[in-house]
């Protein structure tokens, strides 16, 4: 995609300098901005600029030199990834077998192993995503304060954490990974301060990152992309400075809420819900129902400018932020409460969610109350606990609570969509 998007400016008329080092930059509002490249050969030019836009993904320049970049301490996860070479077919008779009776290879018609795979854990979650040429990129994401991988470099903490899943075990049996290729990052999420101002702008990740879960990079990118592009164009076409400072000032508030609304309703304490089919099928279901009724069918059935209008953007955007984020802290402490007994996983076995899948039609709302049902059941059953004390054996012990513990999603999330 990196790739496309440079051809396509460059076909545009953008002038492409490759390989090219930022050494240096003045912004000076709306007398414009100095920038200093190195190029390829050592040479080094100085040019003026009327807008800088920093795509510098998790450097963040400009956040960063004004210091207005802030963790999330809140949400202590990291993440380590690398390609493998031969991992075995989602979709293969090694895999799915060879009777067509069987409920595993009839439960999902479309490619697995052409699909973004979702394995998840107490504390965890691992993605599979096939890559050209046959590779597949597999990757652990962790809250530091539920999981701590062993091992002495962060490919063996990967491996070991992988061989811990007997899922991803069977699916990498005889796969290897590309060692030169590892990538880590010790902590992952974090806000800025301010997202555009006069003459210079952020887009993507340079504008902050919550978590990779959900995948919403793109989604992200293209929010912050089109509503600031037309900021941009607005101030270009000459509108007056004062008027461009309250549109400047206005994006900054809403986008800000966006960010943490999205944070605090969505992300935090998710980790401790992935590892339980109850707790985490009811959120994945809700989450992902009421993200395609505010976000995507808007886009795709109403407006494509709605791309300049993320969930929780708009004023009044309580409304729906104090629900989502109640039943997603309901389900995390159902969570840590089924923990603490001794029962959490214990209807993983032989589970996966029956999703209606992923469509800007009717599927929403039908995925909205599968959702809801089974909020309430998890409540319900949860509430009985306080009637009758569960015992601690009635969950699974030894190997086979390991194997329960990490199947809560046993194919998990198959995003074939987005």
């Amino acid at each position: 995609m990196d790739e496309r998007l440079i051809s396509v400016a460059a076909a545009e008329g953008a002038e492409v300098w490759r390989p090219a080092r930022l050494t240096g930059f003045e912004l000076q509002g709306d007398e414009g901005n100095t920038v200093t490249v190195e190029k390829a050969d050592g040479s080094r030019a100085t040019v003026r600029c009327k807008w800088l836009v920093d795509a510098t993904g998790r450097h963040a320049m400009l956040a960063r030199k004004r210091g207005g970049v802030t963790p999330i301490e809140s949400h202590p996860t990291s993440a380590i990834w690398v390609r493998y070479r031969g991992v075995k077919d989602l979709d293969g008779v090694e895999v799915a077998g060879t009777d067509p009776a069987d409920p595993y290879a009839r439960a999902v018609l479309a490619s697995r192993r052409l699909a973004t795979n979702h394995f998840t854990g107490w504390g965890y979650w691992i993605w599979l995503i096939p890559l050209q040429g046959g590779e597949t990129s597999v990757g652990l994401v962790w809250d530091k304060r539920l999981l701590s991988p062993e091992g002495s470099t962060p490919l063996e903490k990967l491996q070991r954490l992988l061989d811990s899943n007997p899922l991803t075990r069977e699916l990498l049996e005889h796969a290897e990974p590309i060692a030169e290729d590892v990538r880590s990052y010790g902590h992952l999420p974090y806000f800025v301060d301010r997202y555009i101002g006069p003459g210079w702008t952020c887009v993507g990740d340079a504008g902050g990152f919550l978590d990779p879960f959900y995948s919403p990079g793109l989604d992200q990118m293209a929010f912050s992309v089109h509503a600031r592009v037309e900021l941009m164009k607005r101030a270009l076409a000459g509108e007056p400075a004062e008027e461009m400072a309250k549109a400047y000032e206005e994006h900054n508030r809403k986008y800000d809420r966006y960010f943490h609304y999205f944070y605090e309703s969505i992300y935090r304490d998710k980790y401790y819900v992935m590892g339980d089919y109850d707790t985490m099928t009811s959120a994945f279901l809700l989450d992902t129902a009421l993200y395609y009724l505010a976000a995507v069918i808007p886009i795709y059935q109403w407006n494509a400018d709605r791309l300049g209008v993320p969930p929780f953007y708009q004023d009044g955007a309580q409304m729906g932020y104090y629900p989502i984020r109640f039943y997603n802290r309901r389900l995390a402490a159902i969570a840590k409460r089924k923990m603490s007994l001794g029962i959490y996983g214990n209807h993983n076995a032989g589970k996966r969610p029956a999703l209606v899948g992923f469509s800007v039609r009717s599927a929403s709302f039908v995925m909205l109350a599968h959702g809801l049902l089974r909020w309430w059941k998890a409540e319900l059953a949860n509430a009985w606990t306080y009637v009758v004390r569960p015992s601690a054996a009635a969950a699974p012990s030894g190997p086979a609570a390991e194997r329960v513990r990490t199947k809560a999603s046993p194919l998990g999330n198959v995003n074939t969509s987005r």
